[in-house]
Protein backbone atom coordinates (compact mmCIF):
# COMPACT_ATOMS: atom_id res chain seq x y z
CA UNK A 1 0.00 0.00 0.00
CA UNK A 2 1.41 3.23 -0.97
CA UNK A 3 1.81 6.29 2.00
CA UNK A 4 -0.13 9.09 0.87
CA UNK A 5 2.00 11.87 0.00
CA UNK A 6 0.96 15.40 0.82
CA UNK A 7 1.35 18.51 -1.18
CA UNK A 8 4.24 20.68 -0.13
CA UNK A 9 4.52 24.82 -0.91
CA UNK A 10 8.01 26.50 -1.43
CA UNK A 11 7.37 29.46 1.69
CA UNK A 12 9.45 32.12 1.57
CA UNK A 13 9.82 33.35 5.50
CA UNK A 14 9.62 37.04 6.37
CA UNK A 15 12.10 38.73 8.73
CA UNK A 16 15.71 39.71 8.65
CA UNK A 17 17.12 37.48 6.64
CA UNK A 18 15.92 35.60 3.69
CA UNK A 19 14.91 32.24 4.66
CA UNK A 20 12.89 29.64 2.46
CA UNK A 21 11.92 25.93 2.65
CA UNK A 22 9.39 23.38 1.05
CA UNK A 23 7.08 23.05 3.59
CA UNK A 24 3.86 20.37 4.29
CA UNK A 25 0.51 21.41 3.62
CA UNK A 26 -0.25 20.60 6.44
CA UNK A 27 1.70 23.11 8.54
CA UNK A 28 0.37 25.74 6.53
CA UNK A 29 -2.46 28.42 7.85
CA UNK A 30 -3.67 31.62 7.15
CA UNK A 31 -2.03 34.37 8.15
CA UNK A 32 -4.33 36.08 10.96
CA UNK A 33 -3.37 39.40 12.34
CA UNK A 34 -1.94 38.29 15.77
CA UNK A 35 -0.02 40.65 18.25
CA UNK A 36 3.20 39.12 18.73
CA UNK A 37 2.83 38.76 22.52
CA UNK A 38 0.33 36.32 21.37
CA UNK A 39 2.56 34.50 19.43
CA UNK A 40 5.12 33.85 21.05
CA UNK A 41 4.28 33.93 24.77
CA UNK A 42 7.40 33.28 26.81
CA UNK A 43 9.79 33.67 24.07
CA UNK A 44 10.82 37.14 24.15
CA UNK A 45 13.99 37.12 22.66
CA UNK A 46 12.71 37.06 19.22
CA UNK A 47 9.96 39.68 19.35
CA UNK A 48 12.07 41.69 17.71
CA UNK A 49 12.32 39.17 14.53
CA UNK A 50 8.62 38.36 14.47
CA UNK A 51 7.49 41.73 15.21
CA UNK A 52 9.55 42.81 11.81
CA UNK A 53 8.39 39.14 10.00
CA UNK A 54 4.38 40.58 10.85
CA UNK A 55 5.23 43.93 9.48
CA UNK A 56 6.97 42.70 6.13
CA UNK A 57 3.85 40.27 5.83
CA UNK A 58 1.16 43.05 6.34
CA UNK A 59 3.33 45.16 3.54
CA UNK A 60 2.98 42.21 1.38
CA UNK A 61 -0.26 41.68 1.91
CA UNK A 62 -1.75 44.92 0.88
CA UNK A 63 0.14 44.38 -2.76
CA UNK A 64 -1.82 43.30 -5.36
CA UNK A 65 -1.15 39.39 -6.24
CA UNK A 66 1.11 40.79 -9.49
CA UNK A 67 3.43 42.78 -8.07
CA UNK A 68 3.84 40.52 -4.91
CA UNK A 69 4.77 37.83 -7.06
CA UNK A 70 7.07 39.69 -8.69
CA UNK A 71 9.13 41.01 -5.54
CA UNK A 72 8.72 37.96 -3.88
CA UNK A 73 8.94 34.67 -5.83
CA UNK A 74 11.98 32.92 -5.67
CA UNK A 75 13.20 32.90 -8.98
CA UNK A 76 12.77 36.54 -9.53
CA UNK A 77 14.07 37.82 -5.97
CA UNK A 78 17.65 36.50 -6.63
CA UNK A 79 19.84 36.52 -9.38
CA UNK A 80 21.49 33.75 -11.30
CA UNK A 81 24.76 33.34 -8.83
CA UNK A 82 21.91 33.63 -5.78
CA UNK A 83 20.23 30.62 -7.23
CA UNK A 84 22.91 28.35 -7.75
CA UNK A 85 23.77 28.91 -4.37
CA UNK A 86 20.49 27.96 -3.02
CA UNK A 87 20.16 24.44 -5.57
CA UNK A 88 24.23 23.81 -4.10
CA UNK A 89 22.82 24.43 -0.80
CA UNK A 90 19.86 22.28 -0.86
CA UNK A 91 21.78 19.51 -2.27
CA UNK A 92 23.62 19.14 0.65
CA UNK A 93 20.55 18.74 2.74
CA UNK A 94 20.75 21.94 4.30
CA UNK A 95 17.61 23.28 2.65
CA UNK A 96 16.09 25.28 5.02
CA UNK A 97 18.90 27.34 6.33
CA UNK A 98 18.86 31.31 5.92
CA UNK A 99 20.72 32.48 2.74
CA UNK A 100 22.63 35.54 3.18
Amino acid sequence: MKAKRSEKYHVRFFGKHVLKQWVDQRQICFYSKNSPDQILGEKRGLYKDLERAILQAEKAQKMNLQDRLKKYSFGLCHSDDDSKKVAETNAKGTEGKEIK
